[in-house]
């Protein structure tokens, strides 16, 4: 009888060892894997900071300088596109200082754009990069009102972007940031 039981005990202790070793090897690998996505955002990121680093140590334009940080910003989010909208001189509007291509738009659009944009696209194209943006109208100017970060997975918070869903036009989510700086 003792031999049996103790037999019983080693099979146990080897069954509970092994399902042991598995979990643990399961775990590892779950937490290699989020490690090396960790490492491949850190270097998205470092790469746009030494980017703007070089930028920096020349001599840069403006309009560089927003090209550089909303493509950077794109490729760390591996979005669509993106756009940088600035405060004017008077504070009360946003105007475009870059809009990548592949960026939806992200203002209400009149329909007569959106007429003119299906048969030519660089209609909707100049709308948006002449298009300035009051203090909190639309997505944009509340974020920019607020001074918070945004990220809208359901457009049903953005109605000023409702006529854009169904069309080639629209997005399915998006990522609003005011970058606020010297306060």
């Amino acid at each position: 009888m003792w031999p049996i039981l103790l037999f019983g005990l080693l099979l146990a202790s080897v069954a509970g060892w092994i399902y042991t070793s598995q979990r643990q090897a399961r775990r590892i690998r779950t937490l290699e894997r989020s490690k090396e996505e960790i490492q491949v955002e850190e270097t998205l990121v470092f790469d746009f900071l030494h980017g703007l680093g070089e930028a920096f140590s020349e001599t840069i334009r403006p309009n560089d300088l927003h090209r550089l940080i909303v493509e950077g910003a794109t490729r760390i989010l591996d979005a669509h596109g993106g756009a940088l909208y600035m405060a004017d001189r008077t504070g009360a509007k946003l105007v475009p200082a870059f809009i990548s291509k592949g960026c939806p738009p992200l203002v209400e659009v009149p329909t007569d754009i959106l007429q003119q944009a299906a048969a030519t696209p660089i209609a909707l194209e100049s709308y948006l990069r002449l298009h300035s943006v009051p203090l909190s109208e639309g997505t944009i100017g509340r974020v920019w009102q607020a001074g918070q970060s945004v990220c809208l997975n359901e457009l049903s918070e953005a109605p000023e972007l409702a006529k854009l869903r169904d069309t080639s036009f629209g997005t399915a989510s998006m990522m609003i940031s005011a970058l606020l700086y010297g306060k």
